[in-house]
């Protein structure tokens, strides 16, 4: 099993930090808890790009912050695991799902907008280790990441993989 890199782990963090911004204009979330969230995994990105900490112990911490917002959320965050590069796709992806819903919640994307983007998430997901390798899958992936972010304001604009956002 292989242990997920630096970029692996500070893009997921990227991603989760713009879900919890995205997650401030939801009621049905406890804001305090997501505001804690979002400056500990905020905290947590700084130390893994200055070396102040490992992606190994990075990880585990931030499936610690996970966990502490699922409790508030109707469906899971997803934890980030060790494993192949396929597994870490299919987890962005389920990431990028929530990130949609939150979206579809806060009133930033009609459903006209987020159906289509969801549903071809949920293929991709089942064609990653099928049909794709990981690398073709990662491709489509951001492609599916641009539509989004053709749609959302600039400051909503989801993370793309292999791309520093800090």
């Amino acid at each position: 099993m292989d242990v997920l890199s630096k970029d692996q782990v500070s893009y997921a963090l990227q991603a989760f930090v713009l879900f919890l911004n995205i997650s401030k204009g939801v009621r049905s979330i406890d804001q305090s808890l997501v505001e804690e969230c979002r400056q500990a995994a905020l905290d947590l990105m700084e130390k893994l790009l200055l070396d102040k900490q490992d992606s190994a112990s990075c990880c585990a911490e931030f499936n610690k912050l996970i966990a502490k917002i699922n409790h508030s959320l109707t469906v899971p965050y997803p934890m980030l695991a060790n494993g192949t590069s396929e597994t870490f796709i299919k987890t962005e992806i389920i990431a990028f799902e929530h990130y949609l819903k939150q979206e579809l919640q806060a009133n930033h994307l009609s459903v006209q907008d987020e159906a289509p983007l969801f549903n071809d998430s949920v293929k991709l997901w089942e064609k990653i280790g099928a049909s794709l390798s990981a690398k073709e899958g990662m491709a489509e992936f951001s492609g599916l990441i641009k539509k989004l972010n053709q749609i959302v304001p600039k400051e909503e604009r989801y993370p793309l993989p292999g791309e520093n956002q800090n």
